[in-house]
């Protein structure tokens, strides 16, 4: 029931399928909450990773609550990984003075 709902809503049948088994019976999970700040005060937004023996998904939210949007992508446990390692090392080069 829960891929046929994902499948009407996104017309995606084969992913909605993966989708709807990691939700169900995930065996890995973990959650970021990204934040910038701009002249305007912080932004935030929320990440979730939720992944099984077979697959892996990177699930992003809305934190405003007058926003209702999730973004789900397919992604393996090193793959997320490596993307937050070179993020993190990435943004440290703009705090190290030189």
């Amino acid at each position: 029931m829960l891929s046929d709902c994902l499948a009407a809503e996104t017309g995606d049948d084969v992913h909605s399928i993966q989708l709807a088994r990691v939700m169900k019976c995930f065996m890995a999970e973990g959650e970021l909450r990204l934040c910038t700040s701009s002249d305007s005060g912080w932004m935030f937004q929320k990440a979730r990773f939720m992944g099984d023996h077979s697959s892996g998904w990177l699930l992003r939210m809305s934190s405003d609550p007058t926003k209702d949007w999730l973004i789900a992508l397919p992604i393996t446990k090193a793959q997320l990984c490596g993307s937050v390692t070179k993020w993190v090392l990435h943004a440290s080069s703009f705090l190290t003075p030189q």
